[in-house]
Protein backbone atom coordinates (compact mmCIF):
# COMPACT_ATOMS: atom_id res chain seq x y z
CA UNK A 1 0.00 0.00 0.00
CA UNK A 2 2.79 2.36 0.60
CA UNK A 3 3.91 1.73 -2.82
CA UNK A 4 1.02 2.68 -4.34
CA UNK A 5 0.52 6.02 -1.82
CA UNK A 6 3.88 6.70 -3.28
CA UNK A 7 3.10 6.05 -7.03
CA UNK A 8 0.18 8.44 -6.63
CA UNK A 9 1.85 11.19 -5.04
CA UNK A 10 4.98 10.82 -7.12
CA UNK A 11 2.46 10.75 -10.11
CA UNK A 12 0.54 13.93 -8.79
CA UNK A 13 4.06 15.79 -8.39
CA UNK A 14 4.74 15.10 -12.16
CA UNK A 15 1.22 16.26 -13.41
CA UNK A 16 1.47 19.39 -11.25
CA UNK A 17 5.11 19.60 -12.72
CA UNK A 18 3.58 19.36 -16.41
CA UNK A 19 0.60 22.13 -15.46
CA UNK A 20 3.39 24.07 -13.80
CA UNK A 21 5.69 24.08 -17.08
CA UNK A 22 1.78 24.48 -20.08
CA UNK A 23 1.24 27.76 -17.54
CA UNK A 24 4.37 29.32 -17.61
CA UNK A 25 4.69 28.49 -21.57
CA UNK A 26 2.01 30.27 -22.14
CA UNK A 27 2.84 33.15 -20.05
CA UNK A 28 5.60 33.79 -21.83
CA UNK A 29 4.72 33.36 -24.94
CA UNK A 30 2.53 35.86 -24.51
CA UNK A 31 4.77 37.86 -23.06
CA UNK A 32 7.15 37.48 -26.51
CA UNK A 33 4.11 38.21 -28.17
CA UNK A 34 3.48 41.49 -26.38
CA UNK A 35 7.27 42.10 -26.86
CA UNK A 36 7.51 41.21 -30.26
CA UNK A 37 3.89 43.87 -30.42
CA UNK A 38 6.02 46.79 -28.87
CA UNK A 39 9.12 46.14 -31.85
CA UNK A 40 6.86 46.19 -34.45
CA UNK A 41 5.17 49.78 -33.36
CA UNK A 42 8.70 51.21 -32.45
CA UNK A 43 9.98 49.67 -36.19
CA UNK A 44 6.87 51.55 -37.94
CA UNK A 45 7.18 54.82 -36.39
CA UNK A 46 11.25 54.79 -37.16
CA UNK A 47 10.35 54.19 -40.74
CA UNK A 48 7.41 56.44 -40.53
CA UNK A 49 9.84 59.73 -41.15
CA UNK A 50 11.63 57.34 -43.48
CA UNK A 51 8.60 57.30 -45.52
CA UNK A 52 7.01 60.62 -45.34
CA UNK A 53 10.66 61.72 -46.66
CA UNK A 54 10.56 59.23 -49.64
CA UNK A 55 7.22 60.51 -50.14
CA UNK A 56 8.18 64.45 -50.02
CA UNK A 57 11.27 63.31 -52.58
CA UNK A 58 8.78 61.90 -54.79
CA UNK A 59 6.35 64.95 -54.85
CA UNK A 60 9.14 66.96 -55.70
CA UNK A 61 10.25 64.81 -58.77
CA UNK A 62 7.18 64.32 -60.01
CA UNK A 63 5.96 67.64 -59.96
CA UNK A 64 10.02 68.88 -61.66
CA UNK A 65 9.89 66.08 -64.44
CA UNK A 66 7.01 67.87 -66.32
CA UNK A 67 8.78 70.97 -66.08
CA UNK A 68 11.81 69.50 -67.40
CA UNK A 69 9.76 67.45 -69.97
CA UNK A 70 8.82 70.64 -71.26
CA UNK A 71 11.45 73.24 -71.04
CA UNK A 72 14.06 70.22 -72.52
CA UNK A 73 12.00 70.47 -75.54
CA UNK A 74 11.73 74.15 -75.57
CA UNK A 75 15.82 74.43 -75.55
CA UNK A 76 15.42 71.35 -78.39
CA UNK A 77 13.83 74.30 -80.54
CA UNK A 78 15.88 76.77 -79.78
CA UNK A 79 18.88 77.84 -81.88
CA UNK A 80 21.18 78.91 -78.52
CA UNK A 81 23.82 76.32 -77.61
CA UNK A 82 24.06 77.47 -73.78
CA UNK A 83 20.94 77.25 -73.79
CA UNK A 84 20.57 73.55 -75.03
CA UNK A 85 23.39 72.51 -72.43
CA UNK A 86 21.59 73.96 -69.58
CA UNK A 87 18.43 72.66 -70.28
CA UNK A 88 20.49 68.84 -70.71
CA UNK A 89 22.53 69.61 -67.50
CA UNK A 90 18.92 70.05 -65.45
CA UNK A 91 17.31 66.77 -67.24
CA UNK A 92 20.92 65.39 -66.27
CA UNK A 93 20.55 66.33 -62.36
CA UNK A 94 16.66 65.15 -62.17
CA UNK A 95 17.51 61.70 -64.30
CA UNK A 96 20.62 61.28 -61.04
CA UNK A 97 18.43 62.78 -58.50
CA UNK A 98 15.57 59.77 -59.68
CA UNK A 99 18.10 57.13 -59.58
CA UNK A 100 19.38 58.27 -56.04
CA UNK A 101 15.64 57.94 -54.87
CA UNK A 102 15.27 54.54 -56.33
CA UNK A 103 18.50 53.55 -54.10
CA UNK A 104 16.59 55.29 -51.17
CA UNK A 105 14.82 52.37 -49.34
CA UNK A 106 18.17 50.01 -49.94
CA UNK A 107 20.43 52.72 -48.02
CA UNK A 108 22.10 51.10 -44.37
CA UNK A 109 20.49 53.15 -41.45
CA UNK A 110 24.06 54.22 -40.21
CA UNK A 111 23.73 56.27 -43.75
CA UNK A 112 20.33 57.13 -43.80
CA UNK A 113 20.79 60.94 -42.27
CA UNK A 114 23.45 61.58 -44.83
CA UNK A 115 21.68 60.56 -47.37
CA UNK A 116 18.49 62.47 -46.77
CA UNK A 117 20.54 65.50 -46.53
CA UNK A 118 22.53 64.59 -49.88
CA UNK A 119 18.77 64.40 -51.55
CA UNK A 120 17.96 67.89 -49.98
CA UNK A 121 21.01 69.36 -51.41
CA UNK A 122 20.51 67.89 -54.98
CA UNK A 123 16.98 69.48 -55.11
CA UNK A 124 18.30 72.78 -54.09
CA UNK A 125 20.47 72.32 -56.91
CA UNK A 126 17.68 70.94 -59.26
CA UNK A 127 15.62 74.17 -58.17
CA UNK A 128 18.51 76.27 -58.90
CA UNK A 129 19.44 74.91 -62.22
CA UNK A 130 15.70 74.91 -63.27
CA UNK A 131 15.27 78.46 -62.40
CA UNK A 132 18.34 79.57 -64.33
CA UNK A 133 17.34 77.61 -67.58
CA UNK A 134 13.78 78.57 -67.06
CA UNK A 135 15.16 82.02 -66.98
CA UNK A 136 17.73 81.90 -70.04
CA UNK A 137 14.50 81.04 -72.20
CA UNK A 138 12.59 83.54 -70.99
CA UNK A 139 15.06 86.27 -71.61
CA UNK A 140 15.58 84.69 -74.83
CA UNK A 141 11.94 85.23 -75.81
CA UNK A 142 11.56 88.94 -74.38
CA UNK A 143 14.48 89.79 -76.33
CA UNK A 144 12.70 87.99 -79.60
CA UNK A 145 9.32 89.91 -78.72
CA UNK A 146 10.78 93.28 -78.26
CA UNK A 147 12.79 92.40 -82.01
CA UNK A 148 9.49 91.28 -83.44
CA UNK A 149 7.60 94.56 -82.30
CA UNK A 150 7.32 97.67 -84.52
CA UNK A 151 8.89 100.96 -82.50
CA UNK A 152 5.60 102.63 -84.22
CA UNK A 153 3.53 100.29 -82.53
CA UNK A 154 5.45 100.71 -79.30
CA UNK A 155 4.92 104.26 -79.10
CA UNK A 156 1.89 106.20 -79.45
CA UNK A 157 1.61 109.20 -81.26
Amino acid sequence: MKTTSVKLIFLSVAVSGILSMNAAAQTSSSSKTKEQKTTTSTDVKKSAPKDAKKEEFTKHLNEIQTKVKELSAKAATENNAELTTEANKLNTMVNDYKSKLDRYDSTPASQHDQYVQGMEKDWDAINTQHKKVESMYNKLHSNKMEKTTPKEAATPK
